[in-house]
């Protein structure tokens, strides 16, 4: 073999849907790379497309091409440090809100200025399409644009409540808030944010709950820290496990969601890499990189569909194109002489095998269901067939009746038998080695197939 040609196949779509889980390749992106450092803890896209990452060292922003990063700001005569950002909430002005466990802070994306937010740690979160800072004594409505060190912010939360005793809020698909302890979860009311309801689980919580979550069938899943997850079931007013591959004995410290090819994934944030869980199934699968396991701390889907991965190894891509298709290699044959391009006019597949025929006489290659060479068919006809030799091996469409595959060609179709005959049938009306130039074959059912040809369409009975 003298050369090699190299194919995008696009993979079946019937075997796609049939796939409960994708194939995937992790890219990894560390400091080296122009991070501000390799310790990811969260994700964010813009209104522009732009991704930006929390990181242990400060903030970096990726725009399709590079990154630019932030570690600390000048004030005054001194130097301020973003510090760990474990939070960010990207504003629609161009503002954003970015939280550390030593304070809050506020950046101005457009002239990248940082401003001092004059709270420490909290956790900062959307709530209709305002931002919301939650301490352990009460929540605050964050401003959307600041110009100076310490803004006011404004606490929603008057007199007695019952803030302290939950984590931030969660809202379902019908508005309902919830929210959740060390190891109970609560219902809240939407107007005095007091909790109506408490369902406490102490045997089932681990060392503690960790987050919720819920998907687009509005099933409240609880993770925990120690225990795996489980989803809540209203009904019974019990947690029911969701089982993966490290059942129980691992962290789990949220979730995320990831739509690839008309599927709904949940994913698992934590301790065991990428743990993807079918919503409709619920089952599971892991995806280790080739440093092995690793943590999660966040997920985000972007625009595009691609998913990226905040861990501590780093930020991973997984490029949602480039599941779709695969690439694969097709050697040329010795008795390739001419040099036009070696272009695949059809693919077929019957139970066991692809077929794909190359045009300007290169014939046809057999792979098998895993696409694995099998064997190269160079021609149809034999070596002292005259022209008909080339030509035959022109093939430009594929078929099968169940039993029989045929090839379309030059001069006829062609018949090729289970025990590897190959039979060429000429229409009649037409001369043995009339240049007849059949093309595509559409079969209409079992009895009737369509097949063009130069100067119009023959009507066939397999």
């Amino acid at each position: 073999m003298k050369s090699f040609f190299i194919i995008f196949i696009l993979t079946n779509l019937f075997y796609v849907k049939a796939q409960t889980f994708p194939e995937i390749e992790f890219q990894t992106f560390t400091d080296h790379d122009g991070l501000a450092d390799q310790y990811c803890n969260k994700l964010a896209q813009d209104k522009n497309g732009i991704i930006w990452i929390g990181t242990k060292n400060g903030i970096s922003r990726y725009d399709g091409t590079r990154f630019k990063s932030f570690t600390s700001y000048f004030k005054g005569k001194g130097i301020i440090r973003l510090g760990n950002i474990y939070n960010l909430l990207p504003l629609k002005n161009g503002g954003m809100w970015l939280g550390s466990f030593e304070q809050l802070f506020y950046f101005n994306t457009l002239n990248e200025s940082f401003y001092s937010g004059g709270k420490q740690g909290g956790y900062v979160y959307s709530e209709k399409q305002k931002a919301m800072l939650k301490m352990a004594d009460n929540y605050y409505l964050l401003p959307d644009k600041v110009n100076r060190e310490k803004p006011i912010l404004k606490a929603i939360g008057k007199g007695k409540n019952d803030f302290n005793k939950y984590n931030q809020f969660i809202f379902d698909k019908k508005g309902n808030i919830w929210s959740w302890g060390n190891d109970y979860l609560v219902k809240i009311d939407k107007k005095t944010r007091k909790i109506t309801q408490k369902y406490s689980f102490k045997n089932k919580a681990g060392r503690g709950f960790t987050n919720l979550y819920f998907d687009s069938k509005n099933r409240l899943w609880v993770s925990t820290w120690g225990n795996g997850v489980f989803i809540f079931n209203p009904k019974t007013k019990k947690l029911d496990r969701v089982e993966t591959v490290f059942k129980d004995g691992y962290v789990a410290l949220g979730f995320s969601n990831w739509s690839y090819q008309g599927k709904n994934y949940v994913l698992v944030l934590g301790d065991v890499s990428l743990l993807l869980i079918d919503e409709e199934t619920l089952k599971s699968k892991m995806y280790e990189d080739k440093e092995g396991r690793f943590r999660v701390y966040d997920a985000l889907q972007d625009k595009q569909g691609n998913l990226w991965l905040a861990t501590e190894f780093g930020l991973k891509f997984i490029n949602s194109k480039k599941s779709f298709y695969k690439i694969i290699p097709i050697l040329i044959s010795n008795q390739q002489k001419n040099n036009f391009q070696k272009a695949v006019t059809s693919i077929f597949q019957d139970k066991n095998n692809f077929f794909v025929a190359k045009r300007w006489f290169d014939g046809l290659y057999v792979f098998d269901k895993n696409w694995k060479f099998k064997q190269h068919i160079d021609h149809l006809e034999p070596k002292n067939s005259g022209n008909i030799y080339e030509n035959s091996s022109e093939i430009l469409g594929i078929s099968s009746d169940g039993e029989n595959i045929y090839f379309s060609a030059y001069y006829g179709l062609y018949k090729l038998s289970e025990n590897g005959k190959i039979k060429r049938i000429t229409p009649k009306g037409f001369k043995e080695n009339e240049e007849l130039y059949l093309e595509d074959i559409i079969p209409e059912n079992n009895q009737v197939w369509w097949i063009k040809y130069k100067n119009g369409v023959f009507k066939f009975n397999p």
